[in-house]
């Protein structure tokens, strides 16, 4: 099994230990891609990190497979516009760093999943009260 696979399985028995709520899921998985952006942010501004490592590390990785779970998310809820744009700008963010050959500013990407993360995390409140 390939690494990416590994930790593919490894996440979806965690989210599948996180009950059925569509927001939950969405929210435990916002906070984990979040997570593994801070953590791979951190190793982006090590000196001497090359950039090809960068994208090729498991921390890259699990954001990559973080984002097509939520993804696959969103699929199986009816959900408004403003959390979809924001989880497209992020996205979009991913896509950019992935497609770079060197080392760029990092903050929007930070700034992307935070946003969607705390939209997230207002839906689920609302939704429990």
């Amino acid at each position: 099994m390939s690494k990416i696979n590994q930790l593919r399985e490894a996440l979806e028995q965690e989210l599948g230990q996180q009950g059925s709520n569509p927001l939950t899921r969405l929210s435990w998985l916002a906070s984990r891609a979040e997570e593994y952006v801070g953590r791979w942010v951190g190793f982006s501004e090590l000196p001497h990190t090359s950039f090809p490592s960068l994208i090729s590390n498991d921390f890259f990785s699990l954001i990559q497979v973080t984002a097509e779970i939520i993804a696959s998310e969103f699929e199986k809820i009816q959900t408004d516009d403003h959390i979809m744009e924001l989880w497209r700008s992020f996205e979009i963010e991913l896509g950019r760093i992935a497609g770079m050959d060197r080392k760029s500013d990092t903050s929007q990407f930070v700034l992307k999943i935070e946003q969607f993360r705390i939209e997230l995390l207002k839906r689920t409140r609302k939704h429990h009260h």
